[in-house]
């Protein structure tokens, strides 16, 4: 199986998702109201946030919200 490449993000989306005084939990939810679905959730966060972040996190940071 080949892995997709991450999304383009803006330089607004970036820079709220590199941002290290948020937590993980307020960065995903910000991507998920940009329109972005959980595996680029995911792909985008392991990215730019400078931590792996799954999709299962993604899935249980959006369940609960």
């Amino acid at each position: 199986m080949e892995k997709k490449a991450v999304p383009t993000v803006t330089k607004e989306q970036k820079t709220v998702v590199s941002d290290e005084t948020k937590s993980t939990a307020s960065r995903i939810k910000f991507l998920r109201s940009e329109g972005f679905e959980r595996a680029d959730i995911a792909r985008i966060m392991t990215a730019f946030s400078g931590k792996s972040v799954s999709y299962q996190w993604v899935k249980n940071v959006l369940d609960k919200a």
